[in-house]
């Protein structure tokens, strides 16, 4: 099973290199950087990573995005 979530990024430039670093965690498919809109979807296994985690992991790397 993959569930879908869209990140609104404040930071844009900081979310292309979000997406090589996304697309190698563990339970992570695909990336996809939508610049006009500053948003990230990402698509993702819940019973390999929780979004939670998948927060969490995105604000460590300095990304501050909201749901």
């Amino acid at each position: 099973m993959t569930v879908n979530v869209e990140f609104i990024v404040t930071n844009i430039s900081a979310a292309h290199s979000l997406d090589k670093k996304l697309t190698n965690l563990e339970g992570v498919h695909a990336v996809e950087v939508n610049s006009e809109q500053e948003r990230i979807k990402v698509e993702y296994n819940p019973d390999d990573i929780s979004l939670e985690d998948l927060c969490t992991y995105i604000e460590k790397l300095g990304i501050h995005i909201t749901y």
